[in-house]
């Protein structure tokens, strides 16, 4: 797409990325995250998909060195809303979460065996998703 959109004359690009690429050990104190630019470096992200998304940011910013075209990246965290899948295996955290919990029968069962550990997860609301998708 970057180089057919070059060849085409387009001059900007967004290029839609994840805070997947920020490694695990910035992310384990909850109340301190730390996801901001300096911090994504030397990179180490957790997953595939977080090298993918590094390694495509690298590439849109080499097309703006040497191109001229004019990139802006955005790290999104989890995206959810109306239009997301609830159950399947493929839900975001906060429908995986409802879920877990509604299958609980106590008080007690709910506070165990739902987050294991402390993460810090932050999380966008969009009702834009019949705007792009229809």
């Amino acid at each position: 797409m970057l180089e057919m959109g070059r060849r085409a004359g387009v001059k900007r690009f967004f290029y839609s990325s994840s805070a997947c690429i920020y490694p695990e050990y910035n992310q384990r104190d909850p109340n301190n995250p730390k996801c901001s630019e300096d911090s994504a470096y030397p990179a180490a992200p957790d997953s595939e998909y977080g090298w993918e998304k590094l390694f495509s940011e690298r590439l849109y910013l080499s097309y703006m060195r040497n191109y001229g075209i004019e990139v802006r990246i955005a790290r999104f965290h989890n995206i959810y809303g109306p239009e997301g899948t609830w159950r399947g295996g493929r839900e975001k955290a906060p429908a995986a979460i409802c879920r877990r919990l509604q299958k609980r029968r106590t008080a007690a069962q709910s506070r165990s065996g739902v987050m294991a550990t402390k993460p810090a997860l932050s999380f966008i609301l969009t009702n834009a998703s019949r705007a792009y998708g229809a």
